[in-house]
């Protein structure tokens, strides 16, 4: 099986959940939604301004890891 590394910037003191930089979170709601994966409003976790999704990993099983990840490089460009 080949593994290709999808990096995203993730700001250190992250835990159990990130917030991950997207273009649009709208958009990026419901990409993922649209592909099963459920994440949540990353503005409701910030008390500034922010384009995020938060991501829940303490549940992430390791088999899903990269469907999940090239799923949320995905919902994370700009919609087209």
């Amino acid at each position: 099986m080949r593994t290709r590394r999808v990096a995203t910037e993730i700001k250190s003191g992250s835990g159990l959940s990130v917030l991950v930089p997207v273009v649009s979170e709208s958009y990026a709601l419901v990409t993922l939604a649209a592909r099963g994966i459920a994440v949540r409003a990353g503005s409701k976790f910030s008390i500034k301004p922010t384009n995020s999704i938060r991501v829940a990993t303490s549940i992430l099983r390791l088999s899903d890891v990269e469907r999940i990840a090239k799923a949320i490089q995905a919902a994370a460009a700009a919609p087209r």
